[in-house]
């Protein structure tokens, strides 16, 4: 095909992969829109109705937007999940959990996954990631400290892990962020930190402990922000771009198709 055969037949594409795209987000916002109005039975109701559609609209256009860009993004994600666990499958079932955990939980996707490649990268079996996560996550919704610092606060755990030993700069940066790293080990060995690092012990059981420990200590502060405006925009924000993402791979596939065509053909 011509540059011009192939633009044209671009653009025929791409009006009836809208088309088709445009009928299921207006059956969407149909719903929504009913929802709204079966709220909207007392004043106070309607007002709730007019912040949800205003929520609502913001987020559908969040959501159309990144049609292009989320799935690019997770086309980079399982590349790098595939060459991490060397399957896959694996990779696939890998992500889904994370899409799982995030629509559960305050903390969104991009967050997760960056974290769990960091982990996957600096050792961590896969199997011991999400139960990682979910101490670190429920130790950070007891300390107010955002899903940007996720990253932060596994790179500590993740570089003593790597390097086989405690050490101080990376127990200040937990203390730092409120998490108890020092108090959970010296309860549970009975010794000082100086004590732990000459004793011989496994960095695998003390890695173990910490994660057990802040799971004890704070442990549900994750449930407890369920209801709250940063966790209902959080999760909806997961929601919207993962169903965004699904409506937009026809779209996404059918531009990549085009421009691998026109690379091929000049």
């Amino acid at each position: 095909m011509t540059p011009i055969e192939i633009i044209i037949n671009a653009k025929n594409n791409a009006e009836k992969v809208l088309k088709d795209t445009a009928a299921q987000m207006k059956a969407t916002g149909a719903a929504a829109t009913s929802m709204a109005a079966n709220v909207a039975t007392t004043a106070a109701g309607f007002a709730v109705a007019q912040l949800s559609m205003v929520a609502f609209s913001g987020t559908l256009q969040k959501a159309k937007a990144a049609f292009i860009d989320y799935n690019a993004s997770m086309e980079t994600t399982r590349m790098a999940f595939d060459n991490l666990l060397k399957s896959s499958a694996a990779a696939d079932f890998f992500i889904s959990k994370l899409q799982k955990f995030s629509r559960e939980t305050p903390f969104e996707f991009p967050d997760l996954q960056a974290a769990s490649k960091m982990m996957l990268g600096l050792g961590w079996a896969a199997r011991d990631i999400l139960p990682a996560l979910t101490a670190v996550g429920n130790a950070m919704a007891a300390t107010g400290t955002s899903g940007a610092e996720m990253t932060n606060v596994i790179m500590s755990i993740s570089q003593m892990k790597g390097a086989g030993m405690l050490d101080a700069q990376n127990l200040k940066e937990l203390y730092r962020r409120g998490l108890a790293a020092t108090q959970i080990l010296n309860n549970h060995f009975k010794m000082s930190i100086e004590q732990i690092q000459k004793s011989g012990k496994d960095i695998d059981e003390i890695i173990g402990v910490l994660i057990n420990g802040m799971n004890e200590k704070f442990a549900g502060a994750m449930d407890k922000q369920k209801g709250t405006w940063n966790q209902l925009t959080s999760n909806l924000s997961d929601e919207w771009g993962q169903i965004a993402g699904e409506l937009g791979t026809p779209i996404f596939n059918m531009f990549k198709d085009t421009l691998t065509e026109a690379e091929n053909w000049s």
